[in-house]
């Protein structure tokens, strides 16, 4: 797993034992959540709607087009959201070796 910096893991991490939660819409959340959770920025503002899509399918009813992918990952965190798929979806985004790719 990568991560934005050392305050992205730790949010990561602190959040995860604190909510006692592990399952794969908290780890999306959280890992989302702390990518730039300090300052509402453009990117942090997509990082809030794509965790909360990611946790339980929200979607901005007033702009609906703010929450899909070509607005989402038109961001600076880009790969940290690719990243945050993979957790909330980890039986789609694991390759199986043997289906994909030559041996």
């Amino acid at each position: 797993m990568i991560f934005y910096n050392n305050e992205h893991r730790n949010f990561y991490y602190d959040s995860l034992e604190k909510c006692h939660i592990h399952d794969i819409y908290h780890q999306a959340l959280f890992y989302v959540l702390g990518v730039d959770h300090v300052w509402q920025t453009a990117g942090s503002y997509q990082s809030v709607l794509l965790a909360f899509n990611l946790f339980d399918g929200y979607v901005n009813e007033n702009n609906s087009k703010e929450s899909t992918p070509y607005e989402l990952f038109a961001s600076e965190f880009g790969v940290f959201f690719i990243q945050a798929v993979k957790l909330r979806y980890p039986e789609y985004t694991r390759m199986k070796q043997d289906k994909y790719m030559e041996k």
